[in-house]
């Protein structure tokens, strides 16, 4: 489906969102040379073609800088950032509502809070996928100025995806309490599930990580490169996973100190209850 069949059907933030992974962009030779000549054509009408083509120069110069302000598609990676953060805006909040509980009857150990990008894509049935319609590589190109870095550089990538998952945890005495927020930028899906489970009933508390091949967009690479590619790349994926008998439930997270730290303390609250 083509983007103007797309526009029929999308909301002009999911067609943002689909301009910022699958950019169409000229490269910049087209805007510096039809620059320059637009700028020649008036500098001769104005000043006769003899004159220096300081004006000619000027115009091509504005192209490329013209082209480079066009290159984001109306959205950068930090302006992208701020849209999934703006979905999960007072999350808490939401969390303890949908679940139905005030923030005075969970506090038998701090609230975990996890949220990360869906990157893998599985197949549930044939011709059908679940997970991220788009994902992409993103780089502080070794301090350099965005589309700056060459290949050779290796530049540290982490990736975004359109596919991104919230979730808070409660500790009450009795009960572990699950609010999860799953949602997709460039369609209109979204889920907001509650669990909960007995502290003896539940099984294991872990991490898990995964590794997958998956198709990304790599971003161009040099100033003068005009798209990016699509290539197959090993991502890792780091889970939390809560484990009952019968059943598992799965998350993303970030492998952070900090949410290792939380899912150490989890695991200790929960050999406490089941000793207790």
């Amino acid at each position: 489906m083509n983007k103007k069949e797309l526009k029929k059907i999308k909301t002009p933030e999911q067609m943002r969102v689909i301009e910022y992974f699958e950019p169409e962009v000229e490269g910049p030779w087209g805007y510096i040379i039809g620059s320059g000549i637009l700028g020649l054509i008036i500098e001769g009408w104005l000043l006769g073609f003899a004159t220096c083509g300081i004006l000619t120069l000027a115009a091509a110069i504005g192209g490329y800088f013209l082209y480079k302000k066009s290159s984001v598609n109306g959205m950068t990676d930090v302006e992208y950032n701020e849209l999934v953060l703006s979905k999960i805006k007072d999350s808490k909040a939401r969390a303890l509502a949908k679940i139905g509980l005030d923030e005075d009857e969970v506090k038998e150990i701090e609230p975990a809070e996890f949220g990360g990008y869906q990157l893998f894509r599985r197949k549930i049935s044939e011709g059908e996928l679940e997970g991220p319609t788009y994902i992409k590589a993103i780089s502080d190109c070794s301090g350099k100025k965005k589309g700056c870095a060459s290949k050779e550089e290796k530049p540290n990538w982490h990736y975004v995806s359109s596919h991104y998952v919230k979730t808070w945890l409660f500790f009450s005495n009795t009960q572990i309490y699950l609010w999860v927020f799953d949602f997709h930028l460039d369609k209109d899906s979204k889920t907001e599930n509650t669990l909960e489970f007995f502290y003896k009933d539940i099984t294991s508390l872990s991490t898990l990580d995964e590794v997958s091949k998956e198709e990304i967009l790599i971003p161009p690479q040099g100033c003068f490169e005009k798209e990016g590619t699509i290539e197959k790349e090993e991502l890792n994926l780091t889970n939390f996973r809560l484990i009952v008998p019968g059943d598992k439930f799965t998350v993303p997270m970030d492998n952070t100190p900090e949410n290792n730290d939380r899912i150490q303390a989890m695991k200790q609250k929960l050999r406490e209850k089941k000793q207790g």
